[in-house]
């Protein structure tokens, strides 16, 4: 990783004086329901995750479960413990606590629209029904057409 993609990694790590969390712990807050505002602040994130500008290359041949485990520890610490850490470990727990977490917004995003669209394929089949049922009050010899289509 190059000097300045470690020096915004840890930016990461330090609480900003306004706030009252470093912006590490605020990538892990988890995905809320699906919803135009919650899908937006997930774009943000992701967005932020990726503004550090973590190369993908060094995560290729690395296995996906040792990736998940080390994301797993950095998760589990404060930054103030992430922190303490010898440079090149701090380094590498933060490369994948944010290489997996990008992957991991992403997929938010995409199940979020999913479970949008989905939504409103439902409401309009409902709205298509209701329409069709008071279309179909109005009809006159409604009876006829029912005993005819019978047949």
């Amino acid at each position: 990783m190059t000097a300045p993609v470690r020096a915004r990694m840890d930016e990461l790590l330090v609480v900003p004086k306004e706030g009252a969390l470093a912006r590490f712990e605020l990538r892990k807050a988890d995905a809320a329901n699906a919803g135009v505002e919650n899908m937006g602040n997930e774009i943000v994130k992701r967005r932020l995750l990726r503004s550090v500008g973590l190369p993908a290359a060094p995560f290729a041949k690395t296995p996906m479960k040792v990736l998940q485990l080390l994301k797993r520890r950095a998760w589990n610490e404060k930054a103030s413990e992430v922190r303490e850490h010898p440079e090149a470990i701090r380094h590498a727990l933060l490369g994948c606590f944010l290489h997996v977490r990008t992957r991991e917004v992403l997929d938010d995003v995409i199940r979020m629209a999913i479970d949008m669209v989905h939504r409103v394929d439902v409401r309009s089949d409902h709205q298509l029904h209701r329409e069709w049922i008071e279309n179909w009050k109005h009809v006159d010899g409604q009876l006829q057409i029912l005993s005819r289509l019978k047949r």
